[in-house]
């Protein structure tokens, strides 16, 4: 979770792997930010992933739909 310059919380989730991230990652991913939510009780402006990873051409597609900004660090 971070703090932006207008004081909006975003979370970030840091992915470093040697294979590749897939569809059932973007499961993961979504219900780890819901329980984060939970926990602070408060929802995210955005959500941003940084990845250390390949990253499967339809989860990239699924990510993109749910609103995640990707950042690729390969």
């Amino acid at each position: 979770m971070a703090l932006d310059l207008n004081k909006y919380y975003n979370a970030i989730v840091v992915v470093s792997q040697k294979s590749r991230l897939l569809m059932k990652d973007v499961v993961k991913m979504e219900e780890i930010v819901v329980k984060m939510a939970i926990y602070r009780d408060h929802q995210f402006k955005g959500k941003i992933l940084i990845l250390d990873a390949p990253l499967c051409s339809k989860a990239e597609a699924a990510f993109k739909k749910a609103k995640w900004k990707i950042i690729e660090t390969v």
